[in-house]
């Protein structure tokens, strides 16, 4: 037998037919056709308003916990194991791009193979991007999570990854909750100490990336990590001050050769 609310979801489900982007759909209206997939046999309109009078809006309903949802009256347990994985659903079919390990030769390829990794982070976090000398992806690790606004960098979960991985260039990477693309004195203290940790077993720290929703800050591009390439040369007895200047102004990460070249 029919359900009493069958009539309106057949009808919510044309209009979605008809506006696939839900581009008229009220964020009430969005959550309950995604509701409607998971309750079969409730009022998926009045659960979508309790949970965003109980979360503030759409966004806050898909980050809130599993329990926090099934708390609210009238949730089913798959209805809150879904909404509450549903960001999750979204990171995963982002990174799937890659099907074979990526190459990141310049900030723009870092960007695009490290940034879905933060999509839709309420806390802060660090990953690190292990590359060989040929600049392919070997491994991309979480190396911290912390609070809203803080996360602290484990050196020695780094130099591990590296030594496991072989790694010949890493990029380090974490985000900005907060919204603010201007990296924190921590964070430039972070960069040079990981620089100089990472030559003496002869990798390179090519970047240090920070990503907020709006965008993203690459510590090589805006040179912050200049005179840490110039100093390391001159420990080579190389000037390396043009090579660096010249590698920006191709959009290519800078390149070592002195401190790589023997590990072809």
């Amino acid at each position: 037998m029919p359900g009493q609310h069958d009539g309106h979801r057949a009808r919510l489900r044309q209009a979605a037919d008809l506006d696939p982007d839900l581009t008229t759909f009220s964020e009430y209206q969005t959550l309950e056709y995604l509701l409607s997939f998971v309750i079969p046999r409730k009022d998926t309109n009045s659960i979508a308003h309790n949970l965003i009078k109980e979360f503030g809006s759409l966004n806050g309903v898909l980050h809130a916990s599993r329990q926090e949802l099934f708390d609210v009256p009238n949730m089913t347990n798959n209805a809150a194991a879904f909404l509450s994985s549903f960001y999750s659903f979204v990171r995963k079919s982002e990174l799937s791009k890659c099907k074979t390990k990526p190459v990141i030769a310049n900030v723009l390829q870092a960007v695009e193979v490290i940034m879905p990794y933060f999509y839709e982070r309420n806390g802060e976090l660090a990953y690190l991007a292990a590359m060989d000398i040929n600049d392919k992806v070997l491994q991309i690790v979480q190396i911290s999570e912390g609070l809203s606004d803080y996360t602290t960098i484990d050196t020695n979960k780094i130099v591990s990854v590296v030594t496991r991985t072989k790694a010949k260039k890493v990029i380090l990477a974490h985000n900005h909750p907060s919204g603010s693309l201007r990296p924190s004195k921590q964070d430039v203290e972070t960069t040079s100490m990981l620089f100089y940790v990472l030559q003496s077993i002869h990798t390179v720290l090519s970047d240090h990336l920070i990503f907020t929703d709006a965008g993203f800050f690459s510590f090589y591009n805006n040179g912050l990590m200049d005179s840490l390439f110039i100093n390391s040369g001159k420990m080579y007895g190389l000037d390396t001050t043009e090579n660096l200047k010249s590698c920006r102004a191709e959009g290519v990460y800078v390149y070592e050769p002195k401190m790589l070249e023997n590990e072809k």
